[in-house]
């Protein structure tokens, strides 16, 4: 793999790139994005977004206890064999 930067993404910079990529990449207010060149004849870049990773079962484990009964498990059907 080629070598990699780090670039930040500022409110003022933002003009620069697409809109619709900013909102589907988390870059509406800025952020950091990893830069690689690719070395082709055209000079291109790969701009990757850098996102934090999400917390979403933070209170999973303590609600899941907390359940005052136990779900029952529902039956299976037996499906017949050729």
């Amino acid at each position: 793999m080629k070598e990699a930067a780090v670039m930040n993404v500022t409110v003022k910079g933002q003009a620069l790139l697409p809109k619709a990529w900013r909102e589907s990449a988390g870059l509406k207010d800025g952020g950091a994005v990893r830069v690689v060149a690719l070395n082709d004849a055209e000079n291109s870049l790969l701009l990757t977004p850098i996102r934090k990773p999400k917390r979403t079962s933070k209170g999973l484990a303590r609600l899941l206890t907390s359940c005052p009964v136990e779900i029952p498990c529902p039956e299976r059907s037996h499906l017949p064999f050729k």
